[in-house]
């Protein structure tokens, strides 16, 4: 088994299920001295969107859900990620239930633009859907209120 890491879309456990059909959803976690920006746009999506990554912000938590996959199911998701050139892999140590976990597999965004991008209504909706049930309100709303000010003509901005 891998222990997995998502912060964006990968939440949404359905529209996770289309990548990795089989999982174990084991809730939320903390990635310290990180920040959600939107620094990649994709074309990828039915809709192009800016799409969430995680930059290293002191101060600053990322909240989100940590999965556990079978090994044989990484390929589908590196696909679904863009491995190796939209996103590339990290292992990071993050705090669950608790208990800082070292060796989790997430994402980021190799080549980060310096300015953010406005995700579409569908991408954000999947990503506060995904996180509504296990992440702080208090981490939600900070997240929509980011979503929302990008989408209020304040994207692209610079990061």
């Amino acid at each position: 088994m891998i222990l997995y890491f998502a912060y964006g879309s990968c939440m949404h456990e359905k529209d996770f299920q289309y990548s990795v059909p089989v999982f174990e959803r084991w809730g939320k976690a903390i990635l310290k001295d990180r920040k959600i920006a939107f620094t990649h746009w994709s074309g990828r999506r039915d809709e192009p969107t800016g799409v969430a990554d995680i930059v290293k912000l002191d101060g600053h938590d990322v909240e989100g859900i940590l999965y556990a996959i079978e090994e044989s199911y990484l390929p589908r998701l590196r696909n679904r990620e863009g491995y190796p050139y939209v996103y590339s892999e990290e292992h990071v140590s993050l705090i669950y239930k608790g208990k800082m976990i070292d060796n989790v597999l997430t994402y980021s965004v190799v080549n980060k633009s310096k300015q953010e991008y406005i995700p579409s209504e569908e991408y954000a909706r999947l990503i506060l859907e995904g996180g509504k049930e296990e992440l702080s309100e208090t981490y939600l709303k900070e997240l929509h209120d980011h979503i929302t000010w990008l989408r209020n003509g304040h994207g692209i901005r610079k990061i």
